[in-house]
Protein backbone atom coordinates (compact mmCIF):
# COMPACT_ATOMS: atom_id res chain seq x y z
CA UNK A 1 0.00 0.00 0.00
CA UNK A 2 1.04 3.54 -0.68
CA UNK A 3 -0.01 6.32 1.67
CA UNK A 4 -2.10 8.89 -0.19
CA UNK A 5 -3.86 10.76 2.60
CA UNK A 6 -5.25 13.35 2.40
CA UNK A 7 -6.94 13.36 -0.98
CA UNK A 8 -7.62 16.59 -2.84
CA UNK A 9 -11.05 18.23 -2.55
CA UNK A 10 -12.03 17.04 -6.08
CA UNK A 11 -11.40 13.40 -5.14
CA UNK A 12 -13.95 10.83 -3.98
CA UNK A 13 -12.59 7.71 -2.25
CA UNK A 14 -14.25 4.50 -3.44
CA UNK A 15 -12.19 1.92 -1.57
CA UNK A 16 -10.27 2.25 1.67
CA UNK A 17 -7.54 -0.26 2.52
CA UNK A 18 -5.13 -1.12 5.27
CA UNK A 19 -1.99 -3.23 5.18
CA UNK A 20 -1.71 -6.70 6.69
CA UNK A 21 1.44 -8.02 8.32
CA UNK A 22 2.88 -11.00 6.44
CA UNK A 23 2.56 -12.19 2.84
CA UNK A 24 -0.65 -14.20 3.16
CA UNK A 25 -3.82 -12.85 1.58
CA UNK A 26 -6.54 -11.68 3.90
CA UNK A 27 -9.70 -13.71 4.38
CA UNK A 28 -13.10 -12.08 4.58
CA UNK A 29 -16.52 -12.99 5.89
CA UNK A 30 -19.82 -11.80 4.40
CA UNK A 31 -21.90 -9.35 6.37
CA UNK A 32 -25.66 -9.52 6.06
CA UNK A 33 -27.30 -10.41 2.76
CA UNK A 34 -25.01 -8.26 0.62
CA UNK A 35 -22.16 -10.03 -1.16
CA UNK A 36 -20.31 -6.72 -1.57
CA UNK A 37 -20.19 -5.99 2.16
CA UNK A 38 -17.38 -8.00 3.69
CA UNK A 39 -15.40 -7.77 6.90
CA UNK A 40 -11.89 -9.04 7.55
CA UNK A 41 -11.87 -12.40 9.35
CA UNK A 42 -11.24 -12.38 13.08
CA UNK A 43 -7.92 -14.22 12.58
CA UNK A 44 -6.69 -11.58 10.14
CA UNK A 45 -7.80 -8.56 12.22
CA UNK A 46 -4.74 -9.00 14.43
CA UNK A 47 -2.50 -8.70 11.34
CA UNK A 48 -3.63 -5.13 10.53
CA UNK A 49 -0.81 -2.58 10.51
CA UNK A 50 -0.64 1.12 9.70
CA UNK A 51 -3.66 3.33 9.21
CA UNK A 52 -6.51 3.06 6.68
CA UNK A 53 -6.03 5.03 3.46
CA UNK A 54 -7.64 5.35 0.01
CA UNK A 55 -6.82 2.56 -2.45
CA UNK A 56 -9.23 3.58 -5.24
CA UNK A 57 -10.59 7.09 -5.81
CA UNK A 58 -12.10 9.24 -8.53
CA UNK A 59 -11.26 12.75 -9.63
CA UNK A 60 -13.88 14.88 -11.37
CA UNK A 61 -13.76 18.53 -12.28
CA UNK A 62 -16.21 21.08 -13.62
CA UNK A 63 -15.11 20.53 -17.23
CA UNK A 64 -16.59 16.99 -17.24
CA UNK A 65 -13.15 15.44 -16.97
CA UNK A 66 -12.98 12.17 -15.07
CA UNK A 67 -10.21 9.93 -13.83
CA UNK A 68 -10.00 6.90 -11.62
CA UNK A 69 -6.80 6.45 -9.61
CA UNK A 70 -5.69 3.34 -7.75
CA UNK A 71 -2.66 1.99 -5.97
CA UNK A 72 -3.68 -1.52 -7.09
CA UNK A 73 -1.49 -2.72 -9.89
CA UNK A 74 0.97 -5.45 -8.97
CA UNK A 75 1.28 -8.04 -11.75
CA UNK A 76 -0.40 -10.71 -9.60
CA UNK A 77 -3.33 -8.36 -8.87
CA UNK A 78 -4.46 -8.62 -12.49
CA UNK A 79 -5.14 -12.35 -12.06
CA UNK A 80 -8.11 -11.37 -9.90
CA UNK A 81 -11.35 -10.97 -11.90
CA UNK A 82 -12.53 -8.21 -9.55
CA UNK A 83 -9.40 -6.16 -10.30
CA UNK A 84 -9.89 -6.77 -14.03
CA UNK A 85 -13.51 -5.56 -13.72
CA UNK A 86 -12.35 -2.48 -11.77
CA UNK A 87 -9.98 -1.45 -14.55
CA UNK A 88 -12.46 -2.22 -17.38
CA UNK A 89 -15.24 -0.30 -15.66
CA UNK A 90 -12.94 2.61 -14.81
CA UNK A 91 -12.07 3.07 -18.50
CA UNK A 92 -15.77 2.96 -19.44
CA UNK A 93 -16.70 5.39 -16.64
CA UNK A 94 -13.93 7.81 -17.62
CA UNK A 95 -15.28 7.79 -21.18
CA UNK A 96 -18.85 8.32 -19.98
CA UNK A 97 -20.10 4.84 -20.98
CA UNK A 98 -22.26 2.37 -19.10
CA UNK A 99 -20.49 0.09 -16.66
CA UNK A 100 -20.52 -3.69 -16.98
CA UNK A 101 -22.14 -5.84 -14.33
CA UNK A 102 -20.37 -8.71 -12.53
Amino acid sequence: HYAVNPLDIDCTPLMIGQALKGRQMGHFKNVGAHNHAKVLSTDDEIRLIGSPHPVVWTIENKKDRRALVTTIGARKSFDNTNVQRLFKNSVLWCLGHTLTSP
